[in-house]
């Protein structure tokens, strides 16, 4: 099979045994490739050039930045609250008879950076925790957010690459569009 025919495997998606949507394979796949400036965004292939990335990094420049020293979080913290955790799980039955490095390694999968996150924020800085809480608008999932405080929904995603960025920036036009059809 080619990348030509892969793309155009049909996908249903399925609730309560009820086929509900059907969509094309590259429909359901996002690529960014960052040295040849290019995505695959819902099926469409988009190209940009260096004058868009000026135009988007003077247009990030306008926005107002607002650094606070008590939302850092860094691989200290992960390590640390990593490290809480096995002390505290270590002894539950799921981890019996498993050496040390394997309920390590269990524990660093299920706490991984953004999760650990999360719980810090809520924990130390009074955040609602909504990670992994899903909503349903007209059949589709949605993550509103992941974390709220002070009137204000914040998208958390760990990583370096535009992916992430885009994800985090899908999430929230999703979270607005599905707050102003609640309103209507």
């Amino acid at each position: 099979m080619n990348l030509f025919d892969f793309l155009k495997i049909k996908v249903v998606s399925n609730k309560n045994g009820e086929s509900v949507r059907t969509d094309y394979m590259k429909r359901l796949i996002d690529y960014t490739d960052d040295a040849k400036k290019c995505l695959l965004l819902k099926g469409e292939w988009y190209e940009y050039n260096d004058d868009y990335l000026s135009y988007l990094r003077d247009t990030i420049d306008e926005i107002d930045v607002k650094y606070n020293p008590q939302y850092d979080f860094g691989k200290h913290e992960l390590t640390a609250y990593q490290e809480k955790m096995y002390n505290i799980e270590k002894s539950l039955p799921e981890y019996a008879g498993k050496s040390s490095s394997e309920i390590r390694k269990n524990i660093k999968k299920k706490y991984y950076a953004e999760r650990v996150f999360n719980n810090v924020m809520e924990a130390k800085n009074q955040f609602d925790n909504y990670d992994r809480e899903i909503d349903t608008l007209n059949g589709e999932k949605i993550e509103l957010m992941v974390l709220y405080k002070d009137k204000c929904m914040y998208a958390v995603k760990n990583g370096e690459s535009s992916a992430k960025l885009s994800y985090a920036v899908d999430q929230s036009i999703g979270s607005i569009i599905w707050l102003n059809y609640w309103e209507e």
